[in-house]
């Protein structure tokens, strides 16, 4: 009697849990695998705003007939401070080498740094999401571009970190898994100076070049040609 009980308890768990196992088969939940790479590359630049300025001295003349007036202009140029960025971008090739379509298809890029000998470790809201419109197929490939501004930590080393999850690769259904390329990059030696030379061109057909603030003059003579009738 006590047999046939246990044999009767497995026989209905074994039923209880075959409609689930059929489930998962059913909706394309045997698995699949990932392939995939990242590149990067860091930029760093320093970008100028300039204000101009034109004045003239005198700027009105009242002229009689036959006179003539000269009027000196004052060009005058100021460089703001330069606002500076630095980001990374690059990349992300992402492959389907599974028999199915992905699931829940997640992409996060991150930098990550470390000092000395240390550990490398994420740098704080240094990072990007990347939500695919649609899934892979089966051996389908895409790329994604990403690209990520942060603020450089004294004397670190850096790469990126690209953690690329899906809800159904073999062996792991039901949770994020799947591969985390990574690839090293280094800042520039010195920033691209965006906006650093202006040229400005006047009305009156001058041009100068300006690297800094300052400022240029020229004079210009007005003159009353219409001496009137006698």
């Amino acid at each position: 009697m006590k047999r046939t009980l246990a044999a009767l308890l497995i026989l209905l768990m074994i039923i209880a849990t075959t409609p689930t196992i059929l489930r998962a088969i059913g909706d394309g939940q045997a698995g699949t695998t990932l392939s995939a790479s990242v590149t990067a590359k860091a930029y760093w630049t320093i970008t100028y705003g300039w204000t101009i300025v034109k004045s003239v001295t005198p700027d009105t003349w009242h002229l009689f007939p036959g006179d003539s007036g000269k009027s000196q202009y004052t060009i005058t140029v100021t460089k703001g401070e330069g606002t500076e960025q630095t980001w990374v971008e690059g990349i992300v090739t992402v492959t389907n080498s599974g028999d199915v379509a992905t699931e829940n298809l997640k992409i996060v890029v991150q930098v990550e740094y470390k000092t000395g000998g240390g550990q490398f470790q994420l740098l704080p809201k240094a990072y990007q999401t990347i939500i695919p419109g649609q899934q892979l197929g089966p051996g389908e490939t895409c790329i994604y571009e990403y690209c990520i501004e942060f603020t450089p930590i004294t004397g670190a080393v850096y790469r990126v970190a690209a953690k690329i999850t899906i809800t159904n690769h073999s062996g792991h259904l039901g949770e994020e898994f799947d591969p985390e390329p990574k690839s090293d990059f280094e800042l520039p030696t010195e920033p691209t100076l965006v906006n650093g030379v202006i040229h400005v061109s006047d009305t009156d057909g001058y041009s100068w070049v300006f690297s800094e603030s300052g400022s240029v003059t020229y004079e210009k003579t007005f003159t009353c040609d219409n001496k009137g009738k006698t």
